[in-house]
């Protein structure tokens, strides 16, 4: 006879654990719309951004990455499982400046969606962005998506490394 034990609600770190130790994905209710995949998966560009909605007033930490499909996916963590949130780049456009706050550019969308404010860690970092959505918002691939970015099992230091920023930026 065979027993099975029920699910149990694990947090994001535990779920991966416990994935790799049996092997099996457990069901995970994932929100309408939103894509599985791993903020581990191959990517053109993935990095932590401070996120806005409202200009700055607000910010949260998020980890974003761009996809050959032209799209960005949102996680709140590196080592999430899945992406909170879904932007099909076409359609948007990138805005930089925005209002002289450093390191600052912002996506708005032609028909009137609310802009999305994002913020990196340094000049160096968020030229690398602009260059990138830039390029995804026309729907060119950019000269790094050959590239497999995975910065998830990398510290802040050597993801600051990889960009030419040092913590005074």
């Amino acid at each position: 006879m065979t027993t099975t034990s029920p699910i149990n609600r694990v947090c994001d770190k535990c779920f991966v654990i416990l994935k790799n130790v049996d092997g099996k994905v457990v069901d995970q209710k994932v929100p309408k719309g939103v894509k599985l995949m791993n903020a581990n998966d191959p990517s053109i560009l993935s990095r932590y951004l401070q996120k806005s909605m409202d200009r700055g007033k607000t910010r949260n930490k998020r980890w974003f990455v761009i996809t050959k499909e032209f799209a960005m996916y949102e996680f709140k963590a590196h080592h999430d499982i899945y992406a909170i949130a879904t932007l099909p780049l076409p359609g948007y456009q990138v805005i930089f400046p925005v209002d002289n706050i450093e390191n600052v550019f912002c996506l708005s969308h032609q028909q009137k969606l609310p802009p999305t404010y994002l913020q990196s860690e340094c000049t160096a970092s968020r030229d690398r962005w602009l260059n990138v959505l830039k390029k995804m918002v026309n729907l060119e691939l950019s000269e790094e998506s050959n590239r497999n970015s995975t910065h998830s099992s990398e510290s802040s230091g050597s993801q600051n490394a990889e960009d030419g920023c040092d913590k005074t930026s």
